[in-house]
């Protein structure tokens, strides 16, 4: 079993989001060969742009908002029954962002670095932070 597996409770439906998302099995790979799944953060010259404990934050944010919490019987009987409503929506927020902002698009693709968002240079910028990508996410969801 990998490794990201056992850090993250598969019996929690964000974190199975996350894996669904890091796997992409079923085509839909904008995030992939982006998320570090070794690490709790990506750090300046990380070649990642967000992590995997990160992606299952953004589901979460951005479904149920900035400081919900669940019930273990919420999280069997309401979310996990929604699970593939969930991934959509934070599939949705991930183009919405690439859409919406020019260096989060060109980290996507593959045309810059993650790196380079975390590198003081002339692309420097708060979109390499997961602290404002969640913000996002709460925004997404609240509108």
């Amino acid at each position: 079993m990998p490794q990201r597996l056992a850090r993250l409770d598969q019996r929690n439906v964000f974190n199975r989001v996350a894996t669904s998302l890091y796997e992409a099995h079923d085509g839909w790979d904008v995030l992939e060969g982006k998320i570090d799944d070794d690490s709790a953060y990506v750090t300046q010259r990380n070649p990642y742009w967000t992590t995997y404990r990160d992606v299952a934050a953004v589901a979460q944010v951005a479904w149920l908002g900035y400081g919900s919490r669940w019930t273990p019987n919420k999280e069997q009987s309401l979310l996990a029954a929604q699970e593939n409503e969930i991934l959509a929506n934070v599939r949705e927020f991930y183009e919405m962002l690439a859409e919406a902002f020019t260096d989060v698009e060109d980290v996507l693709s593959g045309e810059i670095e993650p790196s380079e968002l975390r590198g003081g240079g002339s692309r420097t910028s708060l979109l390499s932070s997961s602290t404002t990508i969640r913000a996002l996410a709460s925004a997404f969801h609240d509108l």
